[in-house]
């Protein structure tokens, strides 16, 4: 079941009231209540990769992380949003330097499940997306970034990046003692 949501800006309308629907939808569809909106936010938000690629290049990784946080407050055992969410974590600092690599750190390893019993297919499409951007990120309409020559592009070969769903929380980077 797909969701298309649409945001409507009349002309001589605001960007800003564009942008803040796009910042706070899914807080809102939460504080509604309304369980069938919660699950389109679900699936057409916070599952889908085009969406949350979108999400962190207009709004950075606080956006993303405070949507879950508003969506565990309803659905706290939601495992594959636990997964989404662990793999941006893990991927934090690449993210910081350049969300361009948001894809290539979900196909190089981050979603493989390799610490579960069994596979969720969200989880999977949301990886097959993100492999999908890689091979066609010249071509994808309605990104922000379309263009390869936007920024440095990682293309995995193998999955070689530690997996959502492992005790480590996050991954650090820059700094030079013992953490």
């Amino acid at each position: 079941m797909g969701v298309f949501i649409k945001f409507r800006c009349d002309e001589g309308g605001s960007h800003e009231a564009l942008s803040s629907a796009w910042k706070y939808v899914i807080l809102h569809a939460c504080s509604g209540g309304d369980e069938t909106q919660i699950q389109a936010i679900r699936s057409g938000c916070l599952l889908d990769f085009k969406w949350q690629f979108e999400k962190l290049q207009r709004f950075g990784f606080m956006a993303i992380s405070g949507d879950f946080d508003v969506y565990f407050k309803i659905h706290p055992d939601d495992r594959a949003c636990t997964l989404i969410l662990h793999a941006f974590n893990l991927s934090l600092t690449a993210l910081i330097k350049n969300p361009l690599l948001l894809a290539s750190q979900m196909a190089g390893g981050r979603l493989t499940m390799k610490y579960e019993g069994e596979k969720l297919p969200v989880v999977i499409r949301f990886e097959d997306d993100a492999r999908f951007w890689l091979v066609n990120r010249d071509k994808v309409v309605g990104s922000v970034a379309v263009s390869s020559k936007d920024g440095a592009h990682w293309d995995p070969v193998t999955k070689a990046l530690l997996s959502a769903g492992n005790p480590c929380l996050t991954v650090f980077g820059g700094h030079k003692g013992d953490v």
